[in-house]
């Protein structure tokens, strides 16, 4: 919720390519059986999980070179509240661009 720009700007970032992968290079692929976005999809969903993943380890990073971890433990917390709860609001924003990109994908013309 501190940083909906973060949100916004990956799902618009997200949704480009999608849309110039499906309407750019999607005429000049054939797959044998199945049309070129029931082949996209999968893959490019598999990719934006795997991508953010990466992120996910980055920023936890980041918050413990900037000092943020070690502010916390001073706090009367439990340990595993600061990777579950990062992992928690990344879960959850990932859930929703996942769910955006495949409302965009599946969309027929």
């Amino acid at each position: 919720l501190r940083t909906p720009q973060l949100l916004v700007a990956s799902v618009a970032q997200t949704v480009m390519f999608l849309l110039l992968f499906r309407y750019v290079f999607g005429g000049s692929i054939q797959i044998p059986g199945m049309t070129f976005v029931d082949f996209l999809i999968p893959g490019y969903l598999a990719t934006i999980a795997i991508f953010d993943g990466f992120g996910v380890s980055i920023f936890f990073a980041e918050d413990s070179k900037s000092g943020l971890i070690e502010r916390f433990r001073a706090l009367p917390m439990a340990r595993s509240a600061v990777v579950g709860g990062r992992a928690i609001a990344d879960l959850l924003r990932q859930a929703a661009l996942l769910a955006i990109t495949t409302l965009v994908g599946t969309r027929r013309k």
